[in-house]
């Protein structure tokens, strides 16, 4: 044991050892610090350790290496990575799968067998050839659904082309950027390691890049989680191919349960109090509408009596307004009479004038028919007078019965307006008693809706927890 060095001329020196790569088995590298860094609290990646098939998204070649770097492009020809490394060439043909996110080893079982296609988030597999792969959209020819694209990371997961056939005689070398490279011939130079050949061209190592070294069968990552499930006992692959998601939700749904029942204790507890002060809001809800109901009952009768006053005052108004136009026919007919009479009596005047300055003429019958004109006239004015005065007389008596209604009105305006004061402070009073009832009501029933919530949540937490525990027996309580 000891540090391993790489040494400048090839070979590999271990304390005051030294080994050559062709003579190696295994070689496993330090890690650092914060490599090691692994909280033993951590229930999560106690739990999801084994469910784990692939750490991080990248390439899967033909051959059996797995390069962790993220695929950003891809078409008929080539894989293009993040960066463009001039050192790394994949081609489409040489490539077995792409992967745009980790996976779990449920998931790379589903590709074991499958013709190309997708595999999706949701954990449904499509059928397809490749089209193009390019910002962050793939896209696919199906022979169900013709060409379609989709969202790589979000909605697909995996792109699948051909299973993976290394070569058993192959180096298996663990990097410690999640990558595990099958290599034929590494060749140590200058200390560090030189991979060549597809997809390799002088692809260099450092000393601190490397995890592990393993010289014998090797196999890619597909392969040995394939084989992990498989191997396993019926008891233990359900929990093997179970997704890494259900084991945060046992997490989860555990310490639901752990901590719902006191809080429904308390709520309980709060709801009981809150119920009470509801019941006495209520009765004091009711006192004060009954208050309002008799107010109110009191200002629609004084309104009544007020609109009365004022449909009395609006009735003399228009009959005042009436005899008033009266008054004003009777004395243009009266003047109209006058006029009349002045007419004639002129006329009449001027006929005398003439039968005394010519007497041989006979005007007796003219002289006849301007009297009968004037008498009719001195009828008709008397007429006038008689209308005039009683026009006269009914509108005085209108005028006295309307000086009194402003002061009526005047006064049933101000019983209206203290009745409707009252009322109003009356519905003051009873809106506040509602808003205290609304505000007690509103919080027993927030009280009564978290009991029948934590309630629920913690039958589901229950249910769902013995739900996952039958798909994941492996997977036991925290200590």
């Amino acid at each position: 044991m000891g540090r391993i060095e790489l040494k400048a001329k090839g070979g590999l020196k271990i304390g005051d050892s030294s080994v050559s790569l062709t003579d190696l088995r295994l070689a496993s590298f330090e890690q650092s610090a914060q490599q090691k860094a692994s909280p033993d609290n951590d229930e999560f990646a106690r739990l999801t350790e084994s469910l784990r098939a692939l750490e991080q998204d990248g390439a899967l070649t033909w051959d059996g290496s797995f390069i962790a770097r993220k695929v950003v492009a891809m078409d008929d020809t080539k894989v293009s990575f993040e960066g463009s490394p001039k050192e790394l060439f994949l081609s489409t043909v040489y490539t077995s799968a792409v992967f745009f996110k980790p996976i779990t080893l449920g998931q790379a079982f589903e590709l074991k067998g499958r013709q190309p296609g997708i595999l999706l988030a949701s954990g449904g597999f499509v059928e397809g050839k490749l089209a193009s792969l390019k910002d962050g959209t793939l896209v696919i020819d199906s022979v169900l659904f013709g060409r379609k694209s989709y969202m790589t990371g979000t909605e697909v997961v995996a792109l699948w082309l051909q299973q993976p056939k290394p070569t058993a005689s192959y180096f298996t070398l663990r990097i410690r950027d999640g990558s595990m490279l099958l290599a034929k011939d590494p060749m140590l130079m200058d200390g560090a390691l030189i991979l060549n050949g597809s997809p390799f061209r002088n692809y260099r190592i450092a000393r601190d890049q490397l995890v592990e070294i393993r010289n014998e069968g090797a196999i890619d990552m597909l392969t040995l989680a394939w084989a992990k499930v498989n191997s396993a006992p019926p008891e233990k692959r359900a929990m093997l191919q179970a997704s890494v998601a259900n084991v945060a939700r046992v997490i989860e749904f555990r310490a639901q349960v752990k901590t719902y029942e006191v809080k429904l204790q308390e709520a309980k507890k709060l709801l009981a109090n809150l119920e009470a002060a509801k019941v006495e809001s209520s009765a004091k809800r009711q006192r004060f509408l009954q208050d309002w109901k008799r107010l109110q009952d009191v200002w629609k009768q004084k309104n009544r009596e007020y609109w009365k006053t004022r449909s009395n005052i609006s009735r003399m108004t228009s009959k005042a307004r009436q005899e008033q136009m009266a008054v004003a026919r009777a004395k243009r007919a009266l003047e109209n009479y006058k006029r009349t009479l002045n007419r004639h009596t002129a006329r009449l005047e001027i006929l005398e004038k003439a039968a005394r300055e010519k007497p041989e003429r006979d005007m007796r019958r003219d002289r006849e028919s301007y009297m009968r004109s004037i008498k009719r006239a001195d009828r008709d004015i008397l007429k006038a007078h008689k209308k005039l005065n009683d026009a006269r007389r009914d509108n005085d008596k209108i005028l006295a019965e309307t000086k009194l209604l402003p002061a009526e009105e005047k006064s049933a305006k101000q019983t209206l307006d203290q009745a409707k004061k009252d009322a109003d402070q009356a519905m003051q009073a009873y809106r506040k008693t509602i808003v205290d009832y609304q505000v007690s009501s509103r919080q027993a029933g927030i009280a009564r809706g978290k009991v029948e919530e934590l309630q629920q949540k913690k039958d589901q937490a229950t249910q769902e927890l013995e739900k996952l525990r039958s798909i994941t027996p492996a997977i036991e309580p925290g200590k």
